[in-house]
């Protein structure tokens, strides 16, 4: 009998522990029902639903999880860790769960979150690169004078760099150089960058919330655009749109003709002397085709806004002349009776190119004579066509005919220069 007794009794404690230890196996929440719920509620991104976001991580603890006595709720402390951009950010959560029917699943009471902290703090500094832009894009404010980016030429930031990690803050001093106008300005500035985050975005960036400018610092002096420093290049491309006219040997120009180049553009040195209008003595080549470069001096007038720019061509003047009719050229002329050289000057003397021309007949009345002739018509676009007219005589022919002497007119094709008249009849070409 006492055996049966202890029998049932010891049936007994085994249910009732069996009843215990099958509460004990129901467990706290744990760190994916937490997530499930930062998702619900949009602290967390659904990462089912849309990519991952680059650079972004972050990670859940469970810093404290009570089930209470009636094992059907559960009382939670978590804290969320976010890193994205340049900060890593930190939410601590109180949060409650509720057991579900089957007593197996946890179900969060969405009206139960709070939350209890938060702070971000930065993880890495602004670089020197994204600070430098930042201030080159500020609009400053320098002894009651608004100073806007584009009028900032550069910026230099000093060695010391002060961060504060829980502010989000860096900054530094910079020295900071702009040009308005004719005038530059030197000033110090102390700039302060705060990384302004983007939670919806998981995202942020660096903007300046403080400049100080250093009023002892302000130095004005006249702009490096002020000085006068022109662009060859561009004033050639500025003579060639203002169709500037030139007129030389019986042709008519225009710079901004299609068969017309302008090059060799040279300046002279002159100071602005605090004016916004000077005059500078320009010169440069009209190249013809590929047959004739006239160099030319003029003046320009130049007016400074922003910068200095051109506005006036005149005052053009024939400084020199180079072309195809350069050369000794010989032949001969009457039927073949006579030989003819002309030599022409290398020089450029003011006025029309000249020459020396030669003859030798076979007429013993005439002998050899020669005399001096200019190039009085020159159209490289018209088959080279030349005419030279006589000068002065060097040695007149043997029987002293003043009237001995012959103009040469006509076009060079293939390289012989020949009469356009048919009474006359001579024959040149170019000696190599």
């Amino acid at each position: 009998m006492f055996k049966k007794k202890f029998s049932f009794l010891f049936v007994m404690v085994f249910l009732m522990l069996a009843l215990l230890s099958g509460c004990s196996l129901i467990k706290e929440p744990k760190t994916k029902d937490v997530k499930n719920a930062l998702v619900s509620l949009g602290y967390l991104p659904d990462e089912s639903k849309e990519d991952k976001r680059e650079g972004y991580s972050y990670s859940i603890t469970i810093n404290e999880a009570k089930v209470s006595s009636g094992k059907n709720r559960a009382d939670v402390r978590a804290t969320l860790v976010e890193r994205f951009g340049y900060v890593k950010y930190t939410q601590t959560f109180t949060m409650n769960f509720n057991l579900k029917n089957n007593k197996e699943t946890w179900v969060f009471d969405d009206k139960s979150l709070t939350v209890v902290s938060e702070k971000a703090e930065l993880t890495k500094k602004i670089t020197q690169k994204e600070a430098s832009k930042l201030v080159r894009n500020h609009i400053f404010t320098v002894e009651g004078k608004t100073i806007y980016a584009d009028e900032i030429r550069s910026v230099k930031p000093g060695e010391e760099w002060t961060t504060d990690n829980e502010k989000l803050t860096s900054a530094v001093r910079y020295e900071v150089h702009a040009e308005q106008g004719k005038f530059s300005t030197d000033f110090v500035a102390d700039m302060e960058f705060t990384y302004v985050i983007d939670k919806a975005n998981y995202t942020g960036q660096w903007k300046v919330t403080q400049d100080i400018v250093d009023e002892s610092s302000i130095e004005h002096k006249y702009a490096t655009l002020y000085d006068i420093n022109i662009d060859t290049q561009a004033l050639a491309f500025y003579i060639k749109t203002q169709r500037v006219p030139l007129y030389f040997m019986g042709a008519s120009y225009t710079s901004g003709d299609d068969d017309v180049k302008i090059q060799n553009v040279t300046v002279d040195q002159v100071e602005p002397e605090e004016r916004v209008e000077i005059e500078i003595p320009t010169r440069f080549d009209f190249v013809v085709g590929n047959a004739l470069s006239i160099s030319v001096s003029s003046m320009i007038k130049f007016h400074f806004t922003k910068k200095w720019e051109p506005y006036y061509v005149y005052d053009l003047e024939i400084t020199d002349v180079q072309g195809n009719w350069t050369g000794t050229w010989t032949g001969n002329m009457n039927e073949g009776r006579e030989s003819v050289n002309i030599d022409f000057e290398s020089f450029f003397n003011g006025g029309e190119p000249m020459a020396t021309v030669e003859v030798d007949s076979v007429d013993p009345d005439k002998g050899r004579y020669s005399w001096k002739a200019k190039l009085v018509e020159y159209k490289p676009l018209k088959d080279n066509y030349m005419r030279l007219d006589f000068y002065e005589w060097i040695k007149m022919p043997a029987n002293k005919d003043e009237y001995g002497y012959c103009n040469f007119s006509g076009s060079v094709k293939d390289g012989i220069w020949s009469s356009e008249f048919d009474w006359q009849d001579f024959r040149l070409k170019k000696a190599n």
